[in-house]
């Protein structure tokens, strides 16, 4: 049996992988809509991204952000217990970014409010930094 905050950053993990996911799928039934209401045809989409509705596009980089900064999350989840690195520090560090992703992905696809946006991908971007700077330390100092 794993230590349960062991468990907790990997059930951070799956939650942020969860995310990429719903995005998928919403991709896609956003998308669809756009292609039954006639927003777009499949000829305009063939060759040029830009042609799908601001409603599309919002989506598309939201999902097309999952494979940035988070690629940064996984291996730090992987570094973390990879080294038995498994405080309330990196739980707390895990989650604080995935749920950050979580209300940035609806800020992101909804109103896109970039000041909100901006604070939201802040704080994510802190707990990450602090969680590979916590890594680091760790490896460093421990003799």
């Amino acid at each position: 049996m794993l230590p349960f905050t062991t468990t907790l950053i990997l059930w951070a993990m799956f939650l942020q992988v969860f995310l990429t996911i719903f995005v998928l799928f919403r991709l896609g039934m956003v998308r669809k809509k756009a292609l039954d209401e006639k927003a777009v045809t499949w000829g305009e989409i063939a060759t040029n991204h830009s042609a799908w509705p601001e409603y599309v596009l919002k989506v598309y980089n939201n999902f097309v952000n999952q494979f940035e900064l988070p690629v940064l999350f996984y291996a730090g989840v992987l570094t973390a217990l990879f080294l038995n690195q498994n405080s309330w520090i990196v739980v707390i560090l895990c989650w604080v970014f995935v749920l950050s992703r979580w209300v940035h992905m609806f800020v992101h696809t909804g109103s896109n409010y970039i000041p909100h946006r901006y604070k939201i991908f802040l704080i994510g971007l802190v707990a990450l930094v602090l969680l590979w700077i916590y890594l680091a330390v760790k490896v460093t100092f421990s003799f």
